[in-house]
């Protein structure tokens, strides 16, 4: 037997592209098989071609953008010639009223009512809407309706009719001839009897409203323009009846419900809050 030393190149790292060549001792027989080829001792190199893959295209990368969220609307008043910006301020909390016992009540809807007043559009207009009546405003509903309200109650009455049924109610009343009655819509509005009925404290017990029969709705005594929906002025019946004819009452151009609701601070309000 002959030993004859054997090149072997081997590809190991077929990604890298490295060959690697080692040397490995062959022993051949001293004679050939019969009928087998002679075998020639300088064996030639074997080389293994390195494995080449194809380059991997790699997908471009997604960016993801959130889209903007929409800010909450907030109440703007709108200018008005010789009104200071800051009368109409947008209440930061929904306002709320308070009983007898101090317990203070949210609104009982968004309704709103008919105001009668001696306040003449013009002024109104003039104003950016009903201003508050002081700086100190009282939210007590009892003493608002017994007109006892210290310094200046900060509601104003409305009713939910111009004339009442029988005559002898209603916001024409309130304003009587020659005044005005506006229909307001979107305020928070209290329903006087209702909310005061058993919780007087008086003599062997509790009572309600003493003022029952005026059907009065409390509404804030501060009434920005967007929340009056017209205007008309009282005229007399020929039995002496005030009321408002269809022909008297005019639309007021800066009604705007959704700017209305914004100004009180409210969250979201069911449909039969409003409607």
């Amino acid at each position: 037997m002959k030993t004859t030393a054997l090149l072997l190149t081997l590809c190991l790292s077929p990604l890298s592209g490295a060959a690697q060549t080692f040397r490995a001792p062959l022993t051949l027989p001293k004679t050939a098989v019969p009928g087998a080829p002679a075998i020639n001792p300088a064996l030639p190199s074997i080389s293994a071609s390195p494995l080449t893959l194809p380059p991997i295209a790699l997908a471009a990368q997604k960016t993801f953008t959130v889209p903007a969220v929409q800010a909450v609307p907030t109440y703007t008043a709108a200018p008005v010639q010789g009104q200071a910006d800051s009368t109409f301020q947008p209440f930061k909390q929904e306002p709320k009223a308070l009983l007898p016992d101090g317990t203070p009540i949210p609104p009982d809807s968004y309704l709103g009512g008919f105001h009668g007043t001696t306040i003449s559009p013009d002024e109104v207009v003039r104003s950016g809407g009903f201003t508050s009546r002081g700086p100190q405003e009282d939210w007590r509903l009892q003493e608002h309706s017994e007109e006892r309200s210290q310094p200046k109650s900060a509601f104003r009455g409305t009713t939910p009719f111009v004339t009442a049924p029988d005559g002898q109610g209603g916001a024409a009343l309130w304003a009587d001839e020659g005044g005005w009655v506006y229909e307001l819509h979107g305020v928070p509005t209290w329903d006087v009897n209702s909310d005061l009925e058993g919780r007087v404290g008086a003599a062997g017990g509790f009572r309600g409203n003493l003022m029952h029969g005026e059907h009065e709705q409390a509404v804030p005594a501060k009434i920005p323009i967007e929340c009056i929906v017209r205007w008309g002025q009282v005229s007399s019946s020929a039995n002496g009846t005030p009321y408002v004819s269809q022909a008297s009452w005019t639309p007021n151009p800066r009604y705007d419900l959704a700017q209305c609701l914004r100004f009180w601070g409210a969250s979201a309000l069911p449909s039969r809050m409003v409607h």
